[in-house]
């Protein structure tokens, strides 16, 4: 089994090397962490209780190992948030972002210094902004209604620590959905087939839903077989139609005929727009 003792010793060398990790390697020393941390706990659990079958650790030794863990990955995560993004473009701020939301390692402090780089990235580097990275960055924000940060905390591109940090991080949600519009004609299928449903639900409004259906019906995502996962294609096409029938009630009906059938054709395995308010069992 996983030796408590070694794991917290390694996770509080790397945090001390936090700054001078290259910013890649510190994403992958959160991720190992948090992996770490997250195999310490089921190897224990699996033998029934807190006391690994291979080790003699307690269990609030074991709990207290966990903890620091996840101490020292917040605090390079916060070195990453702080630090490492200054030097980034938008590819590293989407991978950066995806490390602290999947490894729940962030606080909300650090998701708005994160999100205020990605401002500032809008401003002076915006030719760094594929449509991989905007749909990376959307769909990590996206899965913050899911998930927690550090200690359970709630995150969110709504809040902010402040009434300045709110205020700023409403500044970017607009600016970053107005670089949805400009660059969506660039979006292949693959990378509206990335895009979560939760942004779309939590953080997209309506005249980025309407354009973001209307490429997805010119693209045909979801309805042509010849293109690689058209399976997972059709799955979050579905999705996508469906959270914005939910939260724009009125989309199905002022769509142009083009963009109407194409999502008609789309949902008709879980239904028509006008029944059970578009849920259904997803393919």
């Amino acid at each position: 089994g996983l030796a408590p003792a070694a794991a917290v010793a390694a996770a509080r060398e790397l945090e001390g090397r936090a700054y001078s990790l290259s910013p890649f390697d510190a994403l992958r020393a959160i991720t190992a962490i948090s992996e770490a941390a997250e195999k310490l706990c089921s190897e224990n659990h699996a033998s029934g209780h807190w006391q690994s079958v291979t080790s003699p650790a307690s269990s609030l030794e074991i709990d207290k190992a966990v903890e620091a863990m996840k101490t020292s990955a917040h605090r390079i995560a916060a070195a990453v948030a702080a630090a490492h993004v200054l030097h980034g473009d938008a590819g590293f701020v989407a991978m950066a972002a995806t490390t602290l939301v999947d490894t729940e390692s962030a606080r909300q402090e650090d998701l708005d210094a994160l999100l205020a780089r990605t401002m500032e990235l809008l401003r002076v580097k915006r030719q760094t902004f594929t449509p991989w990275s905007w749909v990376l960055l959307a769909s990590a924000l996206g899965r913050l209604e899911s998930t927690r940060g550090l200690e359970g905390c709630v995150l969110s591109a709504h809040g902010g620590v402040d009434a300045i940090r709110r205020s700023a991080n409403k500044r970017f949600l607009a600016a970053f959905n107005r670089l949805f519009v400009e660059i969506l004609s660039q979006f292949l299928e693959e990378d509206l087939g990335m895009l979560t449903d939760s942004y779309v639900t939590a953080y997209m409004g309506e005249k980025e839903a309407r354009r973001m259906l209307d490429r997805a019906a010119h693209l045909q995502l979801g309805l042509r077989q010849d293109t690689v996962g058209a399976p997972q294609h059709r799955a979050a096409a579905t999705r996508l139609a469906v959270a914005a029938k939910e939260k724009f009630q009125a989309i199905p009906t002022t769509l142009p005929p083009f963009v109407r059938d194409y999502f008609d054709k789309l949902v008709k395995d879980v239904g028509s727009w006008d029944l059970n308010d578009g849920r259904g069992p997803l393919p």
